[in-house]
């Protein structure tokens, strides 16, 4: 008689059992995100900081500092992430994340406000440490290479509209905002949700007023280029992403999007300088990006690499004119 197999033994998980082990424990010693600290805390994030309601001896949350904020956006765009919603998730399940949070997750709001309301102050400490690191010969911009990349925007094909339809859905939002105000004297309106409502609509206000700009603008270029013989289309723009445009992807396809365009240090592949446009192409950029790179350093690069897309005679004329030599490969070359 043949014996009856052994019941399998599986790992059962306990859930019940308590850990003693800090984050810091946890976190191996030599984790990057461990240097990423080390390096925000030395910074001046004086520009970052307002005034707030919460001191010490009285009620209400602390507030969350500014070194903590920058620090979680400058380890999410390592890893590139942009979002403040992933972001503040990964604030509750990510160990490096916890670990610079210290186990207390950082809320959506707070990290989308941050972001919003510090962009050019962010944008001037990038600028700052890029010459530190030229002042201390650790990059050189002598040579640098210019590139231009579509970026897909959040927008939906339905959110594009005219004008007389932008225009209405503005006079909505102005509505609703003038009801929400008006009732911020009640007291249900001091609630966080009501805040939060009040927040939107004035959000939603301000881009839908940016839509309007941005579809009059477009208007307007598509009537000084407009041939003799053609009536130009009706221009459109995003109610949610007023910058984005529809550019043409590889695939063939129009998609919304926006041109992202840098400059990088040819050497250490670091980028010294950003430039977002809703421009299609990469025609006429080269010249406004090294000129940006002037402004932000107070040099000119030696020599710029860029593809034949930045190919513009006046572009190629101003750069080489002001000392800078352009090597680019041919446009349009035909293959055997």
């Amino acid at each position: 008689m043949t014996a009856a197999p052994a019941a399998v033994r599986y790992r059962v998980p306990d859930r019940t059992q308590v850990s003693a082990v800090s984050l810091d424990q946890q976190l191996p010693a030599d984790h990057p995100v461990r240097l990423l600290w080390d390096f925000v805390t030395q910074l001046d994030l004086s520009a970052f900081v307002r005034p707030h309601k919460a001191v010490v001896g009285h009620p209400g949350p602390d507030v969350i500092p500014a070194t903590l904020l920058f620090a979680l956006w400058l380890f999410a765009l390592t890893e590139g992430i942009r979002s403040a919603r992933r972001l503040s998730v990964l604030c509750t399940r990510d160990l490096p994340y916890q670990w610079l949070c210290g186990g207390r997750p950082v809320n959506y709001h707070t990290l989308a406000d941050f972001y919003a309301d510090h962009g050019s102050a962010l944008r001037e400490l990038f600028i700052e440490h890029i010459a530190v690191l030229r002042e201390q010969e650790l990059i050189d911009l002598w040579q640098v290479t210019v590139d231009g990349r579509k970026i897909l925007a959040n927008a939906a094909k339905e959110s594009f509209h005219r004008e007389p339809t932008l225009q209405a859905h503005l006079a909505e939002a102005r509505a609703h905002l003038e009801r929400l105000e008006a009732a911020a004297d009640d007291a249900a309106a001091g609630t966080r949700q009501a805040r939060a409502q009040r927040r939107a609509a004035r959000q939603r206000q301000q881009r839908l007023a940016a839509a309007v700009a941005q579809v009059r603008q477009r208007q307007q270029d598509r009537e000084q280029a407009k041939r003799s013989d053609r009536v130009p289309a009706d221009a459109r723009a995003s109610e949610t992403d007023p910058d984005a445009a529809k550019m043409k992807r590889s695939d063939g396809g129009y998609r919304p999007a926006y041109n992202v365009q840098t400059v990088a240090a040819e050497a250490s592949g670091l980028i010294v300088t950003v430039a977002v446009t809703n421009q299609g192409s990469d025609n006429g950029q080269l010249w406004p990006l090294l000129t940006q790179v002037a402004q932000e350093q107070q040099t000119l690069p030696g020599v710029a690499l860029v593809d034949s897309g930045f190919a513009d005679q006046g572009d190629v004329e101003q750069a080489e004119q002001a000392g800078v030599l352009v090597l680019m490969p041919p446009r349009d070359v035909r293959r055997d």
